[in-house]
């Protein structure tokens, strides 16, 4: 005959339970003198006689014992409790016993941590009682804490110390911070905003929405309401009725520094030789219906988009690809990739198609490459000029360790003129080349005196991201007084003379390269040349 228990005695039964499993493994364990504190039984490790420096292992738990006779794997708890576990300073579980007719041993044992996860759901759930019960109290609501076979111990003592090493670890001191950083973490959950949008208007207007989603700089018309937020759930108070609010242009975007990196290879043939640059993927939230699906690999130098299109009934893939207009935005990347451009560029006259993959460094699989149809963008006439410069300053950077310095292309731009000096370390000209130089700040001498000099030392400085390059050249002609400048003069050639790279933030660059001047001219000299002395 069958037997029920009543429900006090099987609450003693299980702490009784519980501290003889502490006892067989060596743990002390002390019971709790109220009920209102949450937890039922305080454990630590037995030290002993012995003496330790580090206290990374010395572990300390609560545990709320629950008992049952009904196999249903669940306790409940009320939220009060189950708040002081997962705000307590240590290790917190909840063990629970299940308890057949007869006998003083329980059938099974289960030990349940209150980790991250499980405190989240608990505060999350809490909070959206709350909402809902305006006379909600934390000691007369309940929540369900369930047990699985992951959470199932033998009943021995060893037994009982494994599951909690396995939940804690070798270093207590570690677990405690990361508790105590999930926790803080929780905290800043209070007072956030979400937001809700409700895009109208047609296909044109849902397809920007959608190219929002992927990064692009563009507005769609919609309707948005703000709202204050705990634990990620809306707080009654503070929200825009939907009345309330007004259609108008709106703006969003994904933050491109959290995005999965990627490579984009390039080929303009099915083996030949690939091209490489790094890009951001952007991909659409999974709430936006199949059909309008995108991927965007958005690189500093072109934008490659895989749309949803539905070609016979079935839902492909259509890629697009487009370069940045370099001479409108400017771009920042590392001039290395500026000149992997320029002889893609070059190379791409030959062909009216090409090849692309893109792979993820955190996957082992390779894609298949795509084939694309290609066709050549209108570079303005400039272009020519610009990739000259760029790729004789590669040449330079590259002898330098710095073909992966990164580089703006307004820079480029803005000193293409001097960067083809980088092209080769010696000019025979074929044409005397003028050049004027000086301001009033620069010696002054006589038309007698100007005439006695037969070089000049001209610097380049380019400036990168995080360095500045500085490198002198000597120019050798006749001086005379100039039109536009102190002086003028009409060279026959150049030699590349010294190269110098210092961080950007280094303040000493025009001191230090002024006295590099200074010795350099003097070995001129010695040599039987005479170079201008400003």
């Amino acid at each position: 005959m069958s037997t029920k228990r009543i429900s006090d005695d099987l609450g003693k039964m299980g702490e009784n339970t519980f501290l003889l499993l502490c006892k067989d493994t060596g743990f002390i364990a002390n019971s709790s003198d109220d009920d209102k504190g949450g937890w039922d039984i305080e454990i630590e490790n037995f030290r002993g006689d012995d003496f330790c420096f580090s206290n990374h292992s010395y572990f300390v738990g609560r545990i709320q014992v629950k008992a049952s006779q009904t196999f249903k794997m669940s306790v409940s708890l009320t939220f009060s409790n189950l708040l002081n576990l997962i705000q307590f300073s240590g290790a917190s579980f909840v063990m629970y016993f299940e308890y057949g007719d007869d006998g003083i041993l329980p059938s099974r044992g289960y030990l349940r941590e209150i980790d991250k996860s499980l405190s989240r759901e608990i505060l999350v759930t809490l909070r959206e009682r709350q909402l809902k019960n305006k006379k909600f109290r934390l000691n007369k609501n309940k929540y369900t804490v369930k047990f699985g076979n992951q959470h199932l111990i033998s009943m021995t003592g060893p037994s009982l110390r494994e599951a909690i090493n396995k939940y804690v670890g070798k270093d207590f001191k570690e677990y405690i911070a990361q508790k105590v950083s999930y926790l803080n973490s929780f905290e800043k959950e209070t007072g956030l905003f979400g937001v809700t949008l409700n895009i109208k208007g047609g296909e044109t207007n849902i397809k920007r929405f959608v190219d929002a989603l992927i990064g692009f700089d563009v507005s769609f018309q919609g309707v948005s309401q703000i709202y204050s937020t705990t634990m990620g759930i809306a707080d009654s108070e503070n929200q825009v009725s939907s009345q309330d609010a007004t259609e108008m242009p709106l703006k969003i975007g994904p933050k491109e520094d959290l995005q999965p990196i990627v490579t984009v290879s390039i080929s303009l043939e099915p083996h030949g030789k690939q091209y490489h640059f790094p890009g951001r993927l952007f991909s659409t939230p999974s709430f936006i219906p199949e059909e309008l699906s995108k991927h965007r690999i958005k690189t500093p130098l072109f934008d490659l988009v895989l749309e949803t299109v539905n070609i016979s009934g079935e839902l492909c893939m259509n890629p697009s690809f487009n370069f940045t207009d370099i001479f409108q935005v400017e771009v920042i990347t590392s001039i290395k990739e500026f000149s992997l451009l320029n002889e893609l560029m070059l190379e791409s006259n030959k062909t009216n198609e090409f090849y692309i993959a893109i792979n993820s460094a955190d996957k082992e699989e390779k894609m298949a490459p795509m084939k694309l149809s290609y066709k050549e963008p209108i570079f303005p006439e400039e272009f020519e000029y610009f990739k000259g410069a760029v790729d004789a300053l590669y040449n330079r950077a590259s002898r330098l360790n710095l073909n992966d310095a990164m580089i703006s292309s307004r820079e480029l731009r803005d000193k293409q003129e001097k960067l083809y000096l980088y092209s080769k370390d010696k000019f025979e000209f074929a044409e005397p080349v003028t050049m004027e130089f000086g301001d009033e700040r620069t010696r002054h001498f006589n038309e007698k005196e100007i005439k006695l000099f037969d070089s000049v030392i001209f610097s380049c400085k380019v400036n990168f991201s995080d360095k500045v390059l500085v490198s002198l050249y000597l120019f050798q002609g006749e001086l005379s007084y100039g039109k536009n400048a102190a002086y003028s003069g009409r060279f026959k050639n150049a030699d590349h003379v010294k190269d110098f790279v210092f961080e950007i933030d280094n303040s000493d660059i025009n001191n230090i390269v002024d006295e590099a001047e200074k010795f350099i001219l003097q070995q001129f000299r010695e040599k039987g040349l005479n170079p201008f002395d400003s």
